[in-house]
């Protein structure tokens, strides 16, 4: 394995923490709709603008491994929220930062509407 990325996969260092002030605004700008084009290419569209491919594998993988778990307040980074969207009825409180233009100038979250 490269040496230079061992840090980072051995969790010793997280991906980012060093990063000076162009290197954040350089990986924001490369990162703010990256995510939104997966969206697309998995189906979103107009009519359905919130389409989220992975819940099979965020219960598989993640929501599996806490089931009886309750959440006071939870964050969700990106993909407005939808990853939340199987743990819903379990969280008291949701903060959704979405740098996407894309999503957060649509329509509303499907947390939000989940949430109603």
């Amino acid at each position: 394995m490269n040496e230079g990325i061992e840090p980072y996969f051995s969790g010793e260092l997280l991906w980012g923490d060093d990063f000076d002030t162009d290197e954040v605004e350089a990986w924001f700008d490369d990162e703010m709709e990256a995510y939104a084009g997966m969206f697309t290419a998995h189906g979103a569209d107009e009519q359905n603008p919130h389409a989220y491919p992975y819940h099979a594998l965020n219960r598989r993988h993640g929501y599996r491994t806490c089931r009886a778990a309750t959440f006071g307040t939870s964050s969700a980074l990106g993909a407005h929220g939808s990853d939340l969207i199987p743990i819903l009825d379990r969280i008291e409180r949701i903060t959704v930062l979405e740098p996407s233009v894309t999503h957060s100038h649509r329509r509303p979250s499907p947390v939000c509407r989940a949430s109603m």
